[in-house]
């Protein structure tokens, strides 16, 4: 399926601006006028500007699509158990298998965080991380609640996590709006 990519009329007015800037300057040059004329400068100097704007927007808008193809790699490339590891009925049967679990769910967690703030810098697809992470995050949220409390205290940093939960309450409450 193929979207049709729909130009930003702020791009059309660019383009239309930084098109007729060039062709009068072009044409005053020419005629021999272009010395003498403030306004031929000025359009020449905006018209610029214009082509600036609009090889960085055209960037951007290919930095997108390379985006959400690094971000698809990246969740296909994530083979973890989140399941079994966010399981509340794991019950462990000696502190050795505990102790692992607790500190692979940390790690979890860390992970979390990290592609957390990959969407808040714009470095990952928030859509497709909601796609392929939600229920994780939201499984890990319910059953690891005590490993926020105690890390935070234990560090004495109230911040520890703060994105990934952030990251979370907004997938909460808005999440099925903007991403459905």
């Amino acid at each position: 399926m193929y979207k049709i990519k729909i130009v930003s009329p702020i791009f059309i007015v660019s383009v239309l601006i930084a098109g007729l800037g060039v062709i009068a300057s072009f044409l005053s040059f020419f005629l021999g006028e272009f010395s003498r004329s403030f306004l031929t400068i000025m359009l020449l100097y905006v018209s610029v500007i214009f082509i600036i704007y609009i090889v960085f927007s055209y960037q951007k808008g290919n930095n997108r699509g390379d985006i959400k193809k690094y971000t698809f790699e990246f969740c296909i490339s994530d083979t973890r158990n989140y399941e079994s590891l966010f399981n509340l009925k794991n019950n462990l049967k000696n502190t050795t298998e505990s102790k692992l679990l607790q500190s692979q769910q940390a790690e979890a967690l860390q992970f979390f965080n990290k592609i957390a703030i990959g969407i808040k810098s714009d470095i990952l697809e928030d859509k497709i991380i909601y796609d392929y992470y939600y229920r994780y995050f939201s499984m890990a949220q319910k059953s690891l609640k005590y490993i926020f409390l105690e890390y935070r205290q234990k560090n004495e940093d109230p911040y520890i996590y703060i994105d990934y939960l952030k990251l979370l309450d907004e997938w909460n409450h808005y999440g099925e709006r903007k991403y459905v």
